[in-house]
């Protein structure tokens, strides 16, 4: 990449990726066994984590009407954009996208916290976080909500209520995603996969061709079939990703750090399939460990694998701690009553 700073350099890019993950995977294991041994640290975590998402939502949703009602280009302090005529809350996120996924994080903590607390979440805050979901415009954020409704629904004895549920759910994401016009989006990332040449072509100098998914799709295989044991190195991929074996003609990007943004395929490529598949299993062993215990728990521990499925950074703590959280709940010690009563 051009002008890029020193710690963007090959091998401390490298490494600082890794350090990054070692230490992500390091506060994941102290914050789960402090919440494990410390009830009220517990108590404190959910009820932080829900509270600082009730106000991201707040905050998005009031730059969303500000911006809707005034008419001019956005600055990047607020938390709402307009791309292409298309306005999307985003809280204190980047995108709005990225901001979905995590507000379907905060409902799951908010599940736990009701575990952990026994209070409610409450229609009014539910309220709010379902309309900063909607004007997020979160494509992946509606998928991943409706996959959790739906492991929760099967998870239960009733056949019954796993029909109504699945038909509910369904029937959700077909509405929104029609109201918020999902199908041309989709329809818009699989024309430019398929006509990639003739949109380089005609607009080569747009970002959202030239990098990021569309071109993703394109070198992420090309890298896992000639790396597919060992992949290229974690962390590699905007270092790579222009070599010309990888872009088979499509147009080097130096002016950005490019990101893949296919979630698990983008792994497989930087770290090989068979340590792909084995990290898979570790995302997966707090839902396998807790769903016959206590299904809203398992539920709560599979969001960190969906959040990750659906684009979210290995490197982002954050659905690491929302598993930390699942955990703690499920094998915390049973405070006394009196720390119950007195909390």
């Amino acid at each position: 990449m051009d002008q890029a700073s020193f710690l963007k350099q090959p091998i401390l890019f490298s490494l600082s990726k890794v350090l990054q993950f070692g230490a992500v995977i390091c506060g994941f294991l102290w914050l789960t066994n402090a919440f494990v041994k410390h009830y009220n640290l517990l108590k404190l975590a959910v009820n932080t984590y829900w509270w600082t998402g009730i106000v991201s939502c707040l905050y998005a949703i009031a730059c969303y009407a500000f911006l809707r009602l005034h008419g001019f280009e956005t600055p990047e302090v607020f938390g709402a954009y307009n791309l292409d005529d298309y306005m999307r809350a985003r809280g204190f996120f980047n995108e709005g996208g990225p901001f979905g996924v995590y507000i379907v994080s905060v409902f799951v903590v908010g599940v736990v916290r009701r575990s952990v607390t026994g209070r409610r979440l409450g229609v009014t805050w539910s309220t709010v976080l379902c309309i900063a979901l909607v004007l997020s415009g979160s494509k992946a954020g509606f998928v991943a909500a409706a996959l959790l409704i739906l492991v929760w629904a099967f998870s239960g004895t009733s056949i019954r209520t796993r029909i109504s549920y699945a038909v509910l759910t369904g029937a959700l994401l077909v509405g929104v995603g029609m109201w918020l016009n999902f199908e041309a989006q989709l329809y818009g990332y699989l024309y430019s996969y398929l006509n990639i040449e003739d949109e380089i072509a005609a607009r080569g100098g747009d970002y959202h061709v030239i990098a990021g998914r569309v071109s993703a799709l394109h070198i992420v295989p090309k890298m896992i079939t000639t790396h597919p044991l060992t992949g290229i190195g974690f962390g590699n991929y905007p270092l790579m990703r222009n070599d010309p074996d990888y872009l088979d003609g499509l147009p080097a990007v130096t002016e950005v750090e490019d990101l893949p943004g296919l979630g698990i395929p983008s792994v497989a490529a930087e770290i090989g399939l068979p340590a792909t598949l084995w990290l898979i299993v570790l995302l997966l062993s707090p839902y396998w460990r807790s769903r016959k215990k206590d299904s809203i728990v398992a539920v709560a521990a599979l969001f960190q694998p969906v959040a990750h499925i659906f684009s979210v950074q290995i490197t982002f703590f954050y659905p690491w701690f929302v598993t930390a959280c699942a955990l703690g709940a499920l094998f915390c010690f049973t405070p006394p009553p009196t720390e119950r009563i007195n909390s």
